[in-house]
C-alpha cells in the first residue's frame, strides 16, 4: 500500500491527437458492404389484440397472453407500487424467501414447489412489486394454493430478519469500497434527485434492527387485499385462468388497500456545477448529467435510440473514436440519450469519462465540447440507422417478452408495439449533408446547465480545475449513501 518510492518517473509527452477519417474505408470494407443482404421483412406482435384486458374481481383485472408453444406457464400478481413509495418493501419480500407458514417449514415450501415442477419469485422495482410462479401448467392450482399460503400465512423468523440484516450491513460495506456503485448509483442519484435520493433514503441498518419480524410479514400479509392486477402467461384461455383464480386464490370482494403512487421532485441546476466525492483511486471518472426535459417525449424518443447508437455508445461512436482513439483522454468513456421508463418521468443526458488526473482539464474540456458543438456526419449517422433497421428486421417479440412490451409501452403513455414506434420513425428520417435530423434532439439537450459528478483521490485532484467548470461541492459518502 502506499507510493513506492523507488518507481523511477518518466516525463510524459505531449499527446498529438490522431486524425479521424471517417469518409474512406478499406478495401475489405467496400468488399463486405458489397455483399448482397437477403431482405427480412420486420414483425411486430399486435400487442394491443394479443394482450387481453378482462376483469377478474372488483379491482383487479386479469391480463391474459396466451402461449401457444409449450406447456409452460408465468403467473404474477403486480402491484403498483415499489421501492420509490415504500422504503421496506425490497426488505419484505427478500424475507419471505427465507419464511414457511404455520404449516410447512421454509425448506418443505421450496421442495413442495420443486415436486411440482415449479420456480416462485418475489421482487420489488422501483415502481412495481412482483409476486408469481411459473413452470409446468398442469400444476397451476396446485402451484396457486401454495402461493396462496405463503401470503396469507407466512410466519415471522427473528433471527431469519437478524441474519438478513447482517447480510446488508455487510453489502453495504462492499458498496461503499466499489467505486462503480459509488458513482452510477450513490453520485448519479444525488446529482438527479440531491438529498432526496432514494439511494441515499434507504432504511439505516440501525433502522433495520429496530424493525420486528412480525412488521414485516404483516406487510406481506396485506399484499393480498392491495389492489393489484394479475398477469397469466399459458396455454389456459382467459375464461378458465379467470375460474381457477376465483376457485383457489382468495380474491378480496373489494381491495381495502390502495398502493400509494410515488413521484420525486428532481433538480436542475441554475448553472454549470461539480459534485465531488472522495475516493482511493489513481484514476479520476466524471459523469456529467444533463436533465432534458421532463416527461416522455415520443420524438425525442426515437432520435434518442438513434444517437445512442451513432454518437455516444460503442467503440465506433463519435465520442470513443475522439476522446478514446484520437486523443488518449480516456480508458472508457460514452454519451447516452436516456429516455423515461414512464410518462411522467424525465429525459437525461448522460455522459461518462475516466481519466488519468493530470488529464483531467484536458479531458473535461473535450468532453464539455462534444457536449455542446455536436459532430455530425451524415455518411456514418445514415450507415448507423440502416444497421439499426436491419437489426429490428431480424428480431422478434416473443413469449413474455411481449407482455413487458406492452407494460411499457402504456407506461410510456403509448398505444402500440413500441418497437413497431421506433422502426416506422426511423425508416421515415435520411441524414443528409443538407439535413441533421438528430437536431431537434441536440438541440434539446444543449439547453440546461449540465451536472459534473466526479470522483477521484482528493490528493491527486486539481481543485482549480473543477471549479473552471462550475461551482464546485464537496460530498462525503454518508451523504449519498444509507
Amino acid at each position: 500500500q502506499g507510493d513506492d518510492p523507488q518507481v523511477m518517473k518518466v516525463e510524459k509527452p505531449d499527446i498529438t491527437p490522431v486524425a479521424l477519417n471517417t469518409q474512406e474505408r478499406s478495401g475489405f470494407a467496400e468488399r463486405l458492404l458489397g455483399l448482397p443482404a437477403e431482405h427480412t421483412d420486420a414483425r411486430f406482435a399486435d400487442l394491443e389484440n394479443e394482450v387481453l384486458v378482462g376483469p377478474l374481481a372488483n379491482g383487479i383485472d386479469l391480463h391474459h397472453l396466451s402461449n401457444e408453444e409449450n406447456g409452460l406457464f408465468e403467473l404474477l400478481y403486480v402491484f403498483e407500487f415499489g421501492t420509490r413509495s415504500d422504503r421496506w418493501i425490497s426488505f419484505a419480500t427478500k424475507y419471505l424467501g427465507l419464511l414457511g407458514t404455520s404449516r410447512l417449514s421454509n425448506a418443505d415450501v421450496q421442495v413442495n414447489f420443486y415436486r411440482l415442477g415449479l420456480d416462485w419469485q418475489v421482487q420489488a422495482s422501483a415502481h412495481r412489486t412482483y409476486v408469481g410462479i411459473n413452470g409446468l401448467d398442469k400444476h397451476l392450482a396446485e402451484g396457486l394454493e401454495l402461493l396462496e399460503e405463503l401470503l396469507r400465512d407466512c410466519q415471522p423468523d427473528a433471527g431469519r430478519w437478524a441474519s438478513q440484516v447482517d447480510d446488508i450491513e455487510q453489502k453495504r460495506r462492499n458498496e461503499r469500497a466499489d467505486k462503480g456503485f459509488v458513482l452510477r448509483k450513490g453520485l448519479n442519484q444525488f446529482g438527479r434527485f440531491g438529498e432526496a435520493s432514494p439511494v441515499r433514503n434507504k432504511p439505516s441498518v440501525a433502522e433495520l434492527r429496530g424493525r420486528s419480524a412480525e412488521e414485516l410479514t404483516a406487510a406481506l400479509r396485506a399484499l393480498p387485499e392491495t389492489r393489484h392486477t394479475v398477469f397469466y402467461y399459458g396455454p389456459r384461455g382467459a375464461g378458465e385462468v379467470v375460474d381457477l383464480l376465483r376457485q383457489r386464490a382468495e380474491l378480496p370482494e373489494v381491495p381495502r388497500i390502495e398502493p400509494t403512487a410515488s413521484h420525486l421532485a428532481v433538480r436542475v441546476p441554475d448553472a454549470d456545477e461539480v459534485i465531488f466525492a472522495h475516493f482511493p483511486t489513481v484514476q479520476v471518472e466524471v459523469l456529467a448529467l444533463r436533465h432534458v426535459r421532463e416527461g416522455f417525449d415520443t420524438e425525442l424518443w426515437s432520435l434518442g435510440e438513434w444517437f445512442n447508437q451513432y454518437y455516444g455508445l460503442g467503440l465506433s461512436s463519435v465520442v470513443f473514436q475522439e476522446l478514446r482513439e484520437s486523443r488518449a483522454l480516456a480508458y472508457s468513456t460514452y454519451a447516452y440519450a436516456e429516455s423515461p421508463q414512464r410518462v411522467d418521468g424525465h429525459h437525461y443526458l448522460q455522459a461518462f469519462i475516466g481519466t488519468q488526473p493530470d488529464k483531467l482539464r484536458v479531458a473535461l474540456e473535450a468532453m464539455s465540447e462534444l457536449l455542446r458543438d455536436w459532430r455530425f456526419d451524415a455518411a456514418a449517422a445514415d450507415d448507423v440507422r440502416r444497421g439499426m433497421l436491419q437489426q429490428m428486421r431480424t428480431e422478434r417479440d416473443l413469449r413474455q417478452s411481449r407482455y413487458w412490451l406492452w407494460r411499457q409501452a402504456h407506461d410510456r403513455g403509448l398505444v402500440g408495439n413500441p418497437r413497431r414506434a421506433i422502426f416506422e420513425r426511423l425508416n421515415e428520417l435520411r441524414a443528409s449533408d443538407d439535413s441533421n435530423p438528430l437536431s431537434p434532439l441536440l438541440d434539446a439537450m444543449s439547453v440546461n446547465p449540465t451536472t459534473y459528478l466526479v470522483l477521484g483521490d482528493r490528493a491527486r485532484i486539481d481543485f482549480d480545475v473543477l471549479r473552471d467548470f462550475g461551482t464546485v461541492r464537496e460530498v462525503s459518502l454518508d451523504d449519498i449513501l444509507p
